[in-house]
């Protein structure tokens, strides 16, 4: 008997300057061939509020995200203040070297995963997330040893 699985993840998050007003907005799209996430929708005080996403070229040093206004919306330019983290989603884009996720000094996500070449590290808690605390819990450390390599990645959370 064969087995054939094919598997998507799709996180897309659409960000707006002022909620419902009609303004622009950006949407943020991490796609991966290979992997399923159930549809979760979040509301109330437990609604997500920010969102970023991008790609790092890691060139044999860590790189880290400070997470209590060290990134800008790419819709606004305004900075971002994160209160909580609902999700991370993480993919190495080498075919040959592993990238380290979370560690480092003033760590929001303390233990670290070690991110195989073409792997995905996702983290969602989409209630109670995991608190940003300025100056002592508030970057996302990306560490690819001495190695050369690209990542891409989707935060979403509470402001």
């Amino acid at each position: 008997m064969a087995v054939i699985n094919r598997v998507t993840l799709e996180i897309a998050i659409s960000e707006t300057s002022t909620a419902d007003a009609g303004l622009p907005s950006l949407p943020h799209l991490f796609k991966l061939q290979g992997f399923d996430l159930p549809d979760f929708k979040v509301y109330g005080s437990n609604e997500q509020n920010l969102v970023h996403s991008g790609t790092l070229n890691l060139a044999g040093a860590p790189q880290s995200l400070d997470l209590n206004g060290g990134i800008n919306s790419r819709l606004t330019g305004a900075a971002q203040t994160w209160a909580t983290v609902k999700g991370i989603a993480v993919a190495n884009l080498s075919s040959d070297e592993a990238v380290i996720i979370g560690g480092g000094a003033d760590a929001v996500i303390a233990v670290q995963a070690a991110v195989g070449p073409g792997g995905v590290y996702l983290y969602v808690d989409p209630i109670d997330g995991t608190t940003v605390t300025p100056t002592s819990a508030d970057t996302l450390q990306f560490d690819p040893g001495a190695s050369t390599l690209d990542v891409a990645y989707i935060i979403w959370g509470t402001s």
